[in-house]
């Protein structure tokens, strides 16, 4: 009696698993594919033939170059996937707060018809480039000159990156250095300074630092190198206001570095994490390679450029990348005067610049300003992607974003600055709703 009982109850259960592994074939099926990542890369030279004042220091007027001891490149890496491009440029430039950096930006957004947050243009923070200038006179009438140049620059370093988009492998390694240190240096409790401050400019070993080195690896499915983009927190400024040879400092001397190390004509473009506290070990008033002694700014550069090499060859984890989601809006912030302390002094409301990018499950975030080491850190350690590149000085420059808790003891940074205390906190909290919203 029970065998009919049991026949029927094993066909019915053949009848329900087949029918729900075709519904599980169908909904295989239809999941979209993830998109292939389209990258190209290219590398232009932009040092500058005429005697220009450099940026970075007061005075700019009286400091001009001299001589080039290594040269200055705009490095590009643009993605596609799909409709939706994205293209990060990489200057071996203070950076674009001297100059209206729109007009670099509308240029490139018109000649390639990019969207705003599909272009994401960075200075690598060196003091030992160009000024940009809007003036035709001042500091140096060939600034003037090399600032209209660097249009047509630029716009062949992004056409370059653009046209040359080919299938790619990407991958993300963490290295680390200890190149950079906190420039926050404590005063003792008995030294008074004038308008309290309890801080000044030196090495300060015990103070906050980011060491990671985040490499962005990109290769063809060959194997053949493509570029080698790496992203570090420290001001890439070991030159003081003495030198007078034109210089990418340690990030360029880095960028050159990993290019020869890694060959086949992969470029290797340089961005500032949060690095507004943040110097390298040495700054030098500039280079001393006679006798055969090798200078303080080039070994940096060279062990930076050693560990990101070192990173590039261990990753072996690679993707065909991912969609690509972008977003970009100016953020309204509270200020203050430069001078004031805090806020108690009433000061127009200020903007901040900021990018958020994602290709496959690589996040970028931009912001133009020079923010404090542990607002970088907030942001990568709250961020929903493993790997997010904080870059600074991008997409034009605001100043430097203080943390809250650098108010109290004032400082170099905390005088110059135009934002509240609050500012910090208000950007951490935008910077992860943007980065959230790439989840869509």
């Amino acid at each position: 009696m029970n065998a009919p009982h049991s026949s029927l109850t094993i066909r019915r259960a053949r009848a329900l698993a087949a029918a729900t592994l075709l519904a599980a074939a169908v909904l295989f099926v239809t999941l979209p594919a993830a998109a292939e990542t389209l990258v190209g890369a290219s590398r232009v030279d932009i040092t500058p033939e005429m005697p220009v004042a450099l940026c970075g220091y007061s005075n700019p007027d009286k400091r001009i170059s001299e001589g080039v001891h290594d040269r200055l490149y705009a490095r590009a890496l643009a993605f596609r996937a799909g409709p939706r491009r994205l293209v990060l440029v990489s200057c071996d430039l203070s950076g674009f707060q001297t100059v209206p950096v729109s007009i670099f930006r509308k240029d490139l957004l018109s000649r390639f018809g990019l969207q705003p947050a599909e272009l994401i243009l960075c200075g690598t923070h060196t003091h030992s480039a160009p000024m940009l200038i809007s003036n035709p006179v001042y500091p140096h009438p060939n600034n003037f000159a090399y600032t209209e140049a660097l249009k047509g620059k630029l716009r062949e370093a992004v056409g370059k990156a653009l046209d040359s988009a080919a299938p790619t492998r990407l991958g993300v390694g963490v290295g680390q250095s200890d190149v950079a240190v906190n420039r926050r240096l404590p005063l003792p409790p008995n030294q008074v300074v004038p308008g309290g401050d309890r801080v000044t400019m030196g090495r300060n070993p015990e103070g906050p630092v980011d060491r990671d080195v985040l490499v962005l690896k990109v290769s063809r499915p060959d194997g053949a190198p493509v570029a080698a983009l790496f992203d570090y927190a420290c001001h890439s400024r070991s030159l003081r206001g003495a030198n007078r040879l034109v210089s990418g400092d340690i990030f360029g001397i880095a960028e050159q570095f990993v290019e020869g190390v890694v060959g086949h004509g992969a470029v290797s473009p340089a961005f500032a994490g949060a690095s507004g506290d943040i110097d390298p070990w040495y700054v030098v008033p500039g280079f001393s390679e006679e006798l055969g002694r090798t200078s303080e700014t080039v070994r940096m550069g060279n062990s930076l450029g050693e560990e990101v090499a070192r990173v590039f060859r261990s990753v072996n984890d690679l993707s065909a990348g991912g969609d690509i989601e972008t977003r970009w809006e100016q953020l309204a912030l509270p200020g203050k005067l430069p001078g004031a302390s805090s806020s108690a002094v009433e000061a127009p409301t200020r903007y901040v610049d900021m990018s958020a990018a994602r290709v496959g499950e690589i996040a970028f975030l931009g912001v133009d300003c020079e923010a404090f080491v542990e607002i970088g850190k907030a942001i990568r350690k709250d961020s929903p992607f493993r790997h997010t590149f904080i870059l600074t000085n991008c997409n034009g420059g605001s100043g430097y974003l203080p943390n809250a808790n650098a108010y109290t003891d004032g400082g170099y940074e905390v005088g110059l600055t135009g934002f509240a205390p609050q500012a910090a906190g208000i950007v951490v909290q935008n910077a992860l709703k943007m980065l959230r919203s790439l989840r869509r």
